[in-house]
């Protein structure tokens, strides 16, 4: 297992998971809604370039904030230049986004919601990326303890979930 400096003090536990997921399942296509620093980005990259296969498409409504504080650097600084080449960064609001990017891919293998967390928008995204995603596919939801939008959506989709280190992990069912 990659060890990551650039956590901090952050929960490794949840990043260790994404990172395990990922190298798992080997994801062609995953896409992610916040960015902020770029902590899971560069997660989500380390195991993709580990994996030796796999694209992340990033969206972001372009302020890296940063555990509350508006931080003035780029988006996604904590990407390692070595795996922006597996990264695609689009700079808007998940709502007007994902449906642009998800026209363009038939589908996506992985999906991690990490942009708002209110229900509303927690509950859209999920929603909306369930659609494309094919049999097997993971959906993550980061944060679920803010809200019950994750615990709503898997109960009334009927799907077998778990919700561990903050995480909540979906899998579509074949």
């Amino acid at each position: 297992m990659e060890r990551f400096p650039y956590l901090g003090s952050m929960d490794p536990r949840k990043y260790e998971l994404i990172y395990a997921i990922t190298r798992m399942i080997r994801p062609g296509r995953v896409v992610e809604t916040g960015v902020a620093a770029g902590v899971s980005s560069a997660i989500i990259l380390q195991a993709l370039r580990r994996n030796g296969f796999g694209h992340l498409t990033s969206i972001d409504a372009g302020l890296a904030n940063f555990d509350g504080i508006t931080l003035t650097v780029p988006t996604g600084f904590f990407v390692p230049e070595e795996c922006k080449g597996r990264w695609t960064l689009r700079t808007g609001l998940a709502d007007e986004e994902l449906p642009k990017l998800l026209s363009d891919e038939s589908h996506i293998d992985l999906f991690l919601h990490d942009s708002d967390h209110g229900y509303s928008n927690m509950s859209w995204e999920l929603e909306f990326a369930w659609q494309v995603l094919p049999e097997s596919g993971l959906l993550i939801a980061d944060n679920v303890e803010l809200n019950s939008a994750f615990k709503d959506f898997v109960e009334r989709i009927g799907c077998p979930a778990a919700m561990i280190h903050g995480l909540g992990v979906a899998v579509k069912p074949s």
